[in-house]
């Protein structure tokens, strides 16, 4: 068994930006053509040739808030589906980093909540006591009041908006859907690194644009 000096033989959860849910995220769906592919002089000597292809022809997505609100769902259909989606999706995730670098501002405290803020010893993130440093915590993207909080908390919980992380899901993504995306990012020949957690060489359980 490894040696544990005293004192430090107590784990507690510290990294309290956590406990924040992510600001949005998406729910999108790919349909595909199921296309015949015609046999070519190159096909005759081999043992098995494609006879069918699925083309990308439409998406459909819904932006949804961490607090369920959701905007109308969009859709597309027509030509270069999967490229027209990840341009789409890297313009909506732009969109949501330049609400952040602009954040609401809290709105006036009900009698409830001033008398709540007012009552409050313990941050409402930390669960520590307040000891005097004591500010009014609320969200960046409705304005609402959430709580009070020790300043070095607050700070803490907010959004940077370059470092932010957007999902996007899908039902099937690993089995198909990441494959079009895929095959939509390699055809714009797109710079950004793709970060992914793979099952295998094929498949992929999420990656990061």
């Amino acid at each position: 068994m490894p040696s544990v000096k005293k004192g430090n033989d107590i784990y507690e959860f510290k990294n309290w930006k956590r406990r924040m849910q992510v600001p949005y995220y998406f729910v999108a769906d790919f349909e595909a053509l199921v296309m015949d592919t015609p046999p070519t002089d190159a096909d005759k000597d081999k043992k098995t040739r494609k006879v069918q292809e699925q083309i990308p022809c439409s998406y459909s997505y819904i932006k949804v808030r961490y607090d369920g609100v959701s905007e109308s769902q969009k859709i597309f259909t027509g030509e270069n589906a999967a490229q027209k989606f990840v341009i789409e999706m890297l313009n909506e995730a732009e969109a949501i980093r330049n609400e952040f670098r602009n954040p609401m501002e809290m709105m006036p405290l009900t009698t409830q909540e001033q008398a709540s803020y007012d009552n409050a010893i313990n941050c409402w993130i930390c669960r520590n006591p307040l000891d005097g440093n004591k500010v009014r915590d609320h969200c960046h993207i409705t304005g609402m009041y959430r709580g009070a909080a020790h300043k070095g908390c607050n700070l803490d919980l907010s959004i940077k908006p370059r470092e932010m992380h957007i999902p996007v899901i899908f039902h099937n993504l690993s089995g198909y859907d990441g494959h079009i995306i895929m095959q939509g990012i390699g055809a714009m020949e797109c710079e950004d690194d793709i970060d992914p957690i793979p099952y295998n060489m094929e498949k992929y359980m999420a990656f990061k644009l």
